[in-house]
């Protein structure tokens, strides 16, 4: 990373995900894949109004739209350009840019997005080692807001962890997230409730604990699952 960000760098990558393909899904039009759009319909304000455009039908539609979204992103800094960005996308899109950007706006961007990408442990575009690797470079003060940061600075030296898992996800024991709450755990484990979850808990070294992010209520902790002690099935 640099010691300043290139936005300049930042907002070429943006418009080289713009252009990416479309991909239907089984919901489209509804619905799609793309960094800047989950839909294949959409509108646009426009001096004459909004004009609704169908970006996999009309070449001319999906034209008209890029440059919208480009004299968006021409204009916006790096937090305006990841709240564009659709939420599947985000971290790919962080380890695009991750050479072009600051240790200080890496750590705010991670802190902001980690809650908001779904399954964020199994995110198809890094892997644990990589996001981990993030985690122990990110400045705390920049990773979590003010009262995270004071719960995290009061967490013991030896921590009591735990971790929820259902069918979906049961082979993910060894994650990044964790929680110091048991009842969180158990609720992560019934989630989708078929019955079937699992409850973990462990200890951990303070030293090995990089975040605390309670933004959800969840009491979670990013660990670094190689430093996991005394892990058993509940």
């Amino acid at each position: 990373m640099i010691k300043e960000t290139n936005i300049d760098l930042v907002r070429g990558m943006a418009n080289t995900f713009l252009h990416l393909p479309i991909e239907k899904t089984k919901f489209y039009p509804a619905i799609v894949a793309h960094p800047f759009t989950d839909s294949g319909i959409t509108g646009i304000n426009t001096e004459d109004g909004c004009r609704m455009v169908n970006l996999c039908e009309s070449e001319e539609d999906l034209k008209f739209w890029q440059d919208k979204v480009k004299e968006v992103i021409d204009k916006s800094d790096l937090f305006g350009i990841f709240f564009m960005i659709s939420k599947p996308y985000r971290f790919g899109f962080l380890k695009h840019i991750i050479d072009f950007i600051s240790v200080e706006d890496m750590s705010t961007v991670l802190g902001q997005n980690w809650n908001l990408v779904e399954f964020s442990n199994k995110d198809a575009n890094m892997t644990v080692n990589q996001l981990l690797k993030l985690f122990k470079q990110a400045i705390p003060e920049k990773l979590m807001d003010a009262d995270e940061l004071k719960k995290f600075r009061k967490l013991p030296d030896k921590i009591k962890i735990y971790r929820g898992l259902t069918s979906y996800n049961k082979n993910n024991v060894k994650a990044l997230s964790w929680t110091t709450s048991k009842k969180t755990a158990e609720w992560f484990s019934n989630r989708f409730q078929q019955g079937d979850g699992i409850v973990y808990s462990a200890t951990i070294d303070k030293k090995y604990v990089y975040a605390y992010f309670d933004g959800r209520n969840e009491d979670e902790v990013i660990v670094d699952p190689a430093k996991l002690e005394d892990l058993k099935e509940l």
